[in-house]
C-alpha cells in the first residue's frame, strides 16, 4: 500500500478513529515503547504525526498482526 505523508499533527480524537480503536485505548497505545512520539504543539493541545501514526498502522499490517493493535 501506497501512501502520502503528511506533515498534519492529528488531534487525539481523530487518532483513535483512524486506529479504529477508542480514545481510552488510544492512551494504552500511547503508553507502549513501540508508538509515535506525541507532539506537543501549546501548553494543553498536542497530537501525533499523520505520517508517524500511517506508518505505525502499515508496520502492524506488515508484522502480521491480527484484529487489534
Amino acid at each position: 500500500m501506497e501512501f502520502k505523508l503528511s506533515n498534519r499533527v492529528i488531534a487525539p480524537k481523530e487518532a483513535a478513529y483512524m486506529l479504529g480503536v477508542s480514545r481510552s485505548t488510544l492512551w494504552v497505545l500511547a503508553s507502549d515503547k513501540g508508538f509515535p512520539d506525541r507532539v506537543q504543539m501549546t501548553e494543553r493541545r498536542f497530537g501525533w504525526m499523520e505520517a508517524d501514526l500511517l506508518k505505525f498502522i502499515e508496520d502492524k499490517k506488515l508484522t502480521g498482526a491480527t484484529n487489534s493493535f
